[in-house]
């Protein structure tokens, strides 16, 4: 979690909202992209 600058909790938070979002869904042992334009957003936004 240390790439990433965020607590497990907070990482596990955020992949949530976004399968909530129908960005991205867990499958299997990876994620696969629904929506990469509105991913790139999100990343964008949270970085800030």
């Amino acid at each position: 979690m240390m790439l990433c600058l965020g607590s497990r909790q907070r990482v596990n938070k955020i992949f949530r909202e976004w399968t909530e979002q129908d960005i991205l869904t867990l499958q299997g042992d990876h994620y696969v992209i629904y929506d990469l334009n509105r991913l790139k957003v999100e990343i964008n936004v949270q970085a800030l």
